[in-house]
């Protein structure tokens, strides 16, 4: 079976702003139910009997305590979307139904209405609202006997490593004197190790390591009520500062203070495969220095930058990297850095003149997706503007610069572009906006819904990520981003040209919008044009994106996995790139076919990782919208195990680019992980052979097992480390290679 990801646009049709006689909802019921984990909750159903007229409709549900509302004093709960003729549904599952203690106003019998709110669109570009009357009011009746905890602990408990938490929780019903059996749950059981007595309430929780937890305890009766508690439990990490004081580099003084600096802190590893574990950036103080909260009894490599400059780690006398304890104080010496720059042209599409005045924003995006406003320069009277920066650095994670455009008076008043490399010059990054008009004009609302075979089908409600690219004079930009799991994603767009994404979390293969079926890549997807040739602008429309599920020799696959890193032309990582896995088969009639076994995407470090993959041969396709797609060489993966640290470099000009023989050695993450019964650690050897030793080590330093040892060959590898061996917790495993070091955490969850 096919799967479908459709996107509906809806923009309401221009019409007179005199009220319209709405019909009220019908047929309005109200069930009191229970369900599988003991909480009450109200079910409701009604009549959806509006006349939807290419309107935005809404159905407003009211609720009431007591059977004899006072329709004064009504408790608007939820709006939802109206559709033509259909019966609708709710549940309301408020806590007022599910005290967690004692609740002397506990009621039983509630009361509901619902209403249709209508917008309509008025040629003056107004929307105004029209109201149905309220339907019948309808009242439903809970369970009169509710459970409840006679005592709870605080909301937030913080404790101290390895120290114990000691509670008693008793429940009781408010009439009756049923057994009752209590039960709990550790969101994170390696920070917040928890148990409780199932016949007395006895409750405890060992601080097993640092972060933090929900934990819910729950008790039940024996006719299934229940009632739950939850609270957070965290376990601070101890810090201490470290100083840091930069120069520059062929002066050998300090730098200015009030100069932006930016910093990363890694787990030791061998050089491009350093492990993240925190950044940030602040203003160097008046002494050229800036302060790390630095977690005590670490470990950890610094790399720093400052705008303006290049970025360098923190090293001895020699040179080498060192490590940073807290406490102390470092001089780091940055060297100056290669300056580019950007210009291009804004202009008013309606009239092709250029705007004199816009307002242009340079941003640098810093590690976890930050934005550092960098400077401000102001279009000229041709429209045109230019602006220098200097090149960032993608281990310290400024390598990437935006820039923002501000056009006062048009209804697109602010645009932007995608990520650009800040390792190299970009021309013609050219804005158009259109003439001063009302949003209305041009905007059109977008629904994406996943369905089964056809239009009336239910939608599938898998986590999907939704890119609308716009196509530009330097080819395309990311127009919007959203993430939805509730099966559609609204937005507004104006005249311009789109390419439209769609990227499941799992199940489904991503796909582009194409009026032939199943788009693969960009370069086989439809332009959308907007306005929609043979549409009125404020007319409705319907456009599908087709999905197919994951191939299924893929949902059977084993737990050989591929990962590795994207880089682009000029060496820097490719974020957002798409990815196409297609396996090589044997066709029909002789000869060579593939099929597309998995799709993802490229994270912020330019990170990928497909999992579950069988044995056999696979090439890469990466498709970047707006470029040429390109091809990777062939992967091979032997065995069931087989861990595979395969790294792109993405070169429409080359064939075959990849890095499938190791031209470093390397460890990555153990998979999976967490893990309860067993994970696979994966390490690439770049010698012909190599001596080597994988260590487990405990919080403490200990050394609690050796999962592998001997000589290996220049390849990939894979071990598999047996959890019942392992204690609960936070473990570091330690890869060395004649000499050098690697180190990854995991975790054991019991």
């Amino acid at each position: 079976m096919r799967y479908f990801l459709y996107i509906l646009f809806f923009c309401a049709t221009a019409i007179s702003a005199f009220a319209i006689s709405l019909p009220a909802p019908t047929n309005l019921t109200v069930t009191a139910m229970r369900n599988a984990d003991g909480r009450q909750y109200f079910h409701l159903t009604f009549t959806d009997s509006a006349v939807i007229n290419d309107s935005l409709s809404y159905y407003r549900i009211q609720r009431w305590r007591g059977a004899v509302p006072d329709t004064t004093e009504r408790t608007y709960i939820v709006g939802m979307r109206a559709t033509s003729s259909q019966t609708q549904s709710y549940d309301d599952t408020s806590s007022l139904f599910n005290p967690s203690t004692y609740d002397s106003n506990f009621a039983t019998v509630y009361s509901y209405a619902v209403y249709l709110e209508e917008y309509v669109q008025h040629p003056t570009d107004s929307l105004y609202a029209n109201y149905s009357p309220l339907s019948d009011i309808v009242s439903g009746t809970l369970d009169s006997v509710y459970l409840y905890f006679t005592s709870t602990p605080s909301s937030s408990i913080s404790e101290a490593l390895h120290d114990t938490m000691n509670f008693t929780f008793t429940a009781k019903e408010s009439a009756g004197n049923s057994t009752i059996i209590y039960s709990v749950y550790s969101s994170n059981s390696s920070v917040a190790n928890a148990g409780i007595d199932s016949s007395n309430g006895n409750f405890y929780c060992i601080a097993a390591g640092y972060g933090s937890a929900s934990i819910t305890v729950k008790a039940k009766d024996a006719v299934g009520r229940a009632c739950y508690y939850t609270f957070s439990f965290s376990v601070p990490h101890p810090y201490d500062t470290v100083t840091v004081t930069l120069k520059d580099q062929s002066t050998g003084t300090v730098i200015a203070g009030g100069t932006r600096d930016y910093w990363r802190l890694f787990t030791p590893g061998d050089s491009g495969h350093e492990t993240a574990f925190s950044s940030g950036t602040t203003l160097l103080n008046s002494t050229g220095s800036f302060i790390i909260l630095f977690p005590d009894s670490y470990k950890l490599n610094l790399r720093a930058s400052a705008e303006g400059y290049g970025a360098a780690w923190a090293t001895d006398s020699l040179g080498d990297k060192i490590s940073i304890v807290n406490g102390g104080s470092y001089t780091i010496d940055l060297p100056s850095a290669t300056s580019h720059t950007i210009s291009g042209t804004v202009t008013d599409t309606t009239t092709n003149k250029p705007i004199d005045g816009a307002r242009m924003v340079f941003i640098r995006v810093t590690a976890n997706d930050g934005y550092i406003g960098i400077d401000t320069v102001y279009t000229d009277s041709t429209g045109d503007y230019q602006f220098s920066y200097t090149e960032g650095d993608s281990l310290v994670g400024t390598e990437w610069i935006r820039v923002f455009t501000y056009a006062s008076g048009y209804a697109d008043s602010m645009q932007y572009t995608t990520f650009l490399s800040s390792f190299e010059d970009h021309t013609g990054v050219n804005f158009h906006f259109g003439s001063y008009h009302s949003s209305s004009d041009t905007s059109q609302y977008f629904h994406i819904v996943p369905a089964t075979g056809d239009t009336t089908a239910d939608a599938i409600h898998t986590l999907t990520y939704v890119t609308i690219y716009k196509l530009v004079d330097t080819g395309a930009v990311v127009y919007s981003r959203d993430t939805t799991d509730r099966g559609y994603v609204p937005i507004n767009l104006y005249t311009g040209k789109y390419i439209i994404f769609a990227q499941p979390d799992t199940g489904y293969q991503s796909g582009y919008y194409s009026k032939s079926g199943y788009a693969a890549t960009w370069t086989q997807a439809d332009t959308l044009v907007v306005p929609v040739a043979n549409h009125p602008l404020n007319s409705a429309f319907t456009i599908f994106v087709i999905l197919q599920p994951d191939s299924s020799v893929a949902l059977q696959g084993s737990g050989a996995h591929i990962d590795g890193i994207v880089y682009n032309q000029s060496g820097g990582i490719a974020p957002s790139a798409h990815l196409l896995l297609y396996q090589q088969i044997s066709a029909p009639a002789g000869g060579n076919a593939s099929r597309l076994l998995y799709t993802t995407t490229t994270d912020s470090l330019g990170d990928y990782s497909f999992a579950k993959v069988p044995p056999g041969t696979y090439m890469v396709l990466v498709d970047i919208v707006g470029k040429p797609v390109f091809e990777s060489q062939v992967i091979t993966i032997g065995g069931e195990t087989d861990s595979l640290a395969f790294n792109i470099t993405y070169n429409p000009n080359a064939v075959n680019e990849g890095e499938q023989i190791p031209v470093q050695s390397y460890l990555a993450q153990n998979y999976p992980n967490p893990f309860s019964q067993g994970t696979d650690i994966a390490f690439t050897i770049s010698d012909a052979s190599a001596s080597i030793t994988l260590t487990v080590y405990d919080e403490a330093g200990k050394v609690i097992g050796t999962a592998a040892q001997g000589t290996y060959a220049q390849g990939a590898h894979t071990i598999h480390v047996d959890a019942s061996a392992l204690p609960a917790g936070v473990h570091a495993y330690v890869l060395r290679v004649n000499g050098q070091v690697w180190m990854r955490q995991m975790i054991v969850v019991k």
